[in-house]
């Protein structure tokens, strides 16, 4: 088999796997999250290139990685790691190991499924640095791969190797054994403060594995100290004072319940019925000294699916109530859900059930009061609470009246980013000098473009507006819907309004101090010359045609009229122009053909009109030319919805912001008729 030079190329830079059986899950120490594991052999495996068969010998594989423990992880993900692999071994064509498993929630998962059999694959990814090809076969022998770490999965494809594999395994590396410890460090180490096996490589692993220890315990204090912090954040707020409170956070810190947990019990506390706000026990008569007992209190919890599909329910019911989600998928659904004919609070108090929150006693009012109290002291507003339920309502409806508010803008402008707020520059460079003839053994003059640069930096637009929880007991969808559908719409407008004051208000060009439509810029004809025509049409061509660059080199850039923007006045006018087969100025006898028709847009809107029903403009294509810029933060041209709760009403006070600035980028492309 012969590689071509791009296959060798490839064969160097992937990251390969290997998945082997598990046929024995007995813990190597009584007691201890450890087994014993064949990790890899030198069975042939078919790849993309031909055969790949391991060589699996000391010198062969380099082992760096595994200096303090080989990484194990979850299924190849570096995002769930589950404990280390120690004391490799080269033994019979195959690399054995000690596998230790973690304390961490998933490591514990994947050790009971390990320990009893129901897991029972084992896969390394390595990478290959040298290898041999056959000069009568497809085989390729790798001489040299890196071992990058070592998995727990599912599947397995070669089944020689896995958990427990082999009897005469010995993990402590005494003498007499018959295979070869391999080092945990780069091979060629030599083997100091080994025990003498016979030809194998052995290293002193306790230096590492202390190491190893003292690092686990160092972390395992800094997240013992992180969850003391956050739950000492849970009841930072005065509200949360008094003996029960007090009773509940020494139970969270004491028994190890982690934020969430603690989070939600103080939710089931807080929600006893005539629970006060503010160091009251509503009857729940526990002292400082008492331990805590979650049982106390009726708590039903809806599983992490359950509550994620009851809210997918509750919005899009609402969506569809509201006439926000039109589709007729969406609409089926809702109306086969659950949520159909509920109102506002009817959803409220289901959500309480489904939480667990105690209801008996609470009109509609109560209910709705105590879970804005609830939403807004405990959970703060994550898309777990009724509040998030209600900003995704009206995030969605916001995006919504964003996307279908038709705007003329994008017709004149093309969209960029920027990273932040500061002042940034535009710049480009001018269209070249023509080209010089180069006569024989002549030579080539060097071309000095001049450069060109506009200023721009964002601005902000915004507005607050509250809804309160009388909405919710009046089932006023519409003030979830409807009212952020506005601002969506206000947030579009904003943008076109950026973009059409670059005509109105005529401003100042960076690059030579002059304004955007000037005499000395070739881009203004005078006024008294009249609507759109054939003939203005003809005089505004060539005018943008026969611009210059900005060192008057050229004898023409020839730029091409493409959008003829106007007031809605003149709206009519212009499109007759552009759809006449003749010259609508002349007679019919006259028969002149109209040598623009259908060779330009019509972009109309009332933002002319408002400075001026007689003004009117060219522009090339924004695609093909510098005209106008949208700037939009981060290229984000969606506004953005953020909730908090409301200091002077019972309610959320939401926030509407957009970040756009627009700039015009030339003069040469774009051309003022002053009618």
């Amino acid at each position: 088999m012969r590689l071509t030079r791009e296959q060798k190329a490839q064969i160097g830079t992937e990251v390969y796997w290997r998945d082997m059986r598990v046929e024995s899950t007995r813990a190597a120490s009584e007691g201890e999250r450890v087994a014993v594991a064949s990790l890899s052999s030198d069975a042939e495996i078919v790849r993309w290139f031909g055969r790949e068969k391991l060589i699996h010998e000391p010198g062969a594989v380099d082992l760096a990685r595994a200096a303090y423990g080989l990484p194990m992880l979850w299924n190849h993900d570096a995002s769930q790691p589950i404990g280390v692999v120690r004391a490799l071994t080269f033994d019979g064509g195959k690399l054995r190991g000690e596998l230790h498993f973690a304390t961490n929630a998933k490591a514990l998962e994947v050790w009971r499924d390990v320990e009893g059999g129901f897991l029972s694959s084992v896969s390394i990814g390595y990478r290959i640095k040298r290898y041999t090809e056959s000069t009568d076969s497809d085989l390729l022998e790798v001489i040299e791969w890196e071992l990058h770490e070592a998995s727990i999965v599912a599947m397995p494809a070669d089944i020689s190797v896995g958990v427990g594999r082999s009897a005469n395994f010995n993990p402590a590396g005494d003498a007499g054994h018959d295979g070869k410890r391999a080092s945990d460090m780069r091979t060629g180490q030599g083997n100091e403060g080994g025990q003498g096996n016979q030809g194998g490589q052995v290293v002193n692993f306790e230096q590492g594995r202390a190491l190893a220890l003292a690092e686990g315990e160092q972390r395992g204090r800094e997240a013992e100290a992180a969850r003391r912090d956050g739950i000492a954040q849970v009841f930072a707020s005065p509200r949360f004072q008094g003996p029960a409170f007090e009773a509940l956070r020494r139970t969270a810190e004491a028994d190890g319940w982690s934020v969430d947990s603690t989070q939600r019990e103080l939710l089931n506390l807080i929600g006893r019925e005539g629970f006060g706000p503010a160091g009251g026990s509503g009857g729940f008569a526990q002292d400082t000294a008492t331990r805590y007992t979650p049982g106390a209190l009726p708590s039903v919890q809806a599983g992490e699916d359950g509550a994620d599909k009851w809210m997918r329910g509750a919005e899009l019911s609402i969506l569809v109530r509201a006439g926000v989600e039109t589709g007729a998928d969406a609409v089926r659904e809702a109306r086969g859900g659950e949520f159909t004919g509920m109102a506002l609070h009817e959803v409220a108090r289901d959500f309480c059930r489904m939480r667990g929150i105690p209801l008996a006693g609470l009109n509609r009012e109560r209910v709705v009061a105590a879970l804005s109290y609830r939403a807004s002291g405990v959970i703060a507003y994550g898309t777990g609470d009724f509040t998030g339920l209600l900003e995704n309502i009206a995030s969605k409806s916001l995006l919504r009246g964003y996307a279908e508010h038709d705007e003329t803008w994008p017709m004149i402008a093309r969209v960029g980013s920027l990273p932040d707020f500061k002042q940034a520059s535009r710049v480009g460079l001018s269209e070249m000098d023509d080209l010089d003839m180069i006569r024989p053994n002549g030579e080539y003059k060097l071309a000095r473009p001049n450069d060109r640069a506009e200023k721009l930096a964002l601005n902000t637009f915004g507005k607050l507006f509250r809804l309160g929880r009388v909405a919710i007991v009046n089932d006023d969808t519409a003030a979830f819907t409807e009212v952020p559908r506005k601002f969506g719409r206000a947030a579009k407008r904003q943008v076109g309004d950026q973009v059409f004051a670059v005509f109105t208000s005529n401003p100042t060009m960076n690059q030579d101090g002059i304004a955007l439509f000037h005499a000395s810029h070739n881009n203004l004809i005078s006024s008294g010359t009249g609507a759109p025509s054939v003939a203005q049409l003809s005089k505004m061509k060539t005018g943008m045609g026969l611009q210059k660059d900005s060192a008057n080199a050229v004898n023409g850039l020839n730029i091409r009229l493409s959008r003829v923007i106007v007031p809605l006045a003149l709206q009519d006018v212009a499109m007759t122009v552009r759809t006449s087969e003749q010259d609508p100025a002349t007679s019919v006898s006259a028969g002149t053909t109209n040598i623009h028709r259908n060779t330009f847009e019509v972009v109309a809107d009332p933002r002319l009109d408002a400075a001026s029903s007689q003004i009117w403009y060219g522009a090339a294509d924004p695609n093909l030319y510098d005209t106008i810029e949208v700037a939009f933060l981060d290229g984000v041209q969606e506004p953005y919805l953020e909730a908090q709760e409301a200091w002077t009403i019972d309610g959320v006070e939401w926030k509407v912001r957009i970040d756009c600035v627009a700039i015009p980028l030339d003069w040469r492309t774009m051309q003022r008729n002053n009618g």
